[in-house]
């Protein structure tokens, strides 16, 4: 299994910070020497419970201090390469750029300002996409306010049956959040990037799951116990902060 983290965005909702460290690289907790470690060192000791291989970053804003910050991934125990997504034309722009470096192995694609309380996570999401045989394994949360994300919509036995970026009405959709973090089988990995582009032109993740849904792959869902926070905002961002340094 390989793994492909997503951190080329600018994290401008996080200015004045974002303006001189990139977002993957925001401290979330300190180490035993007291020393902040950032979003995604937390991020790639998580993944690398899961038993992954190797792990691609797609980098664009200050991407030379997360190449610099992360090396060759030899003090994490597993080799880290990167991809350069020159164009920010969507999340899953970014995935398929790392496509031929991951081909042949299902694949974690994740966002890189997803903290999660849950050191095991991605060891479990791996094991329960392996034991259901599915084609795409999304992690998904409720929420209180639909309009920030993705909201899958579920069947009378709690499968997924139809996925919409930030809707009004929760009547209608519900509140099962997609949280940022999915496992692609190795066969739907392979698939050519034309599945995941949107009618605005940007290509998505979450296009890739109504792609799925429209054909028949099964997709599984992986409720998050411990929820999730996207640091991407200041009070997201401090509710961690609270938690882990304060």
């Amino acid at each position: 299994m390989k793994a492909v983290i997503l951190a080329a965005g600018r994290g401008s909702r996080l200015a004045p910070y974002s303006e001189i460290l990139p977002k993957p690289l925001m401290p979330v907790t300190v180490d035993g020497t007291g020393a902040f470690v950032p979003i995604i060192d937390l991020l790639i000791a998580q993944i690398s419970r899961a038993g992954v291989d190797g792990i691609v970053v797609a980098v664009n804003y200050l991407a030379e201090m997360i190449v610099r910050h992360l090396g060759d991934g030899s003090r994490f125990g597993l080799p880290i390469s990167y991809v350069y997504q020159e164009q920010l034309d969507g999340n899953a722009g970014a995935f398929y750029r790392a496509q031929s470096l991951v081909r042949g192995q299902d694949v974690i694609v994740t966002d890189s300002d997803n903290y999660l309380d849950d050191a095991e996570v991605f060891t479990a999401m791996a094991e329960r996409h392996r034991s259901s045989g599915a084609a795409c394994t999304v992690a998904v949360s409720r929420v209180e306010n639909i309009r920030k994300f993705a909201i899958i919509k579920t069947g009378a036995r709690g499968e997924a049956v139809d996925i919409f970026e930030k809707p009004e009405d929760r009547g209608v959709w519900g509140n099962l959040a997609k949280s940022g973090m999915m496992i692609l089988s190795a066969e739907l990995a392979s698939e050519d990037k034309s599945i995941a582009l949107t009618p605005q032109g940007e290509y998505t993740t979450t296009a890739i799951i109504k792609h799925c849904l429209a054909t028949g792959k099964p997709v599984e869902l992986f409720e998050l116990s411990g929820g999730f926070n996207d640091i991407g905002t200041w009070p997201e961002y401090l509710s961690v902060l609270k938690r882990t340094i304060v």
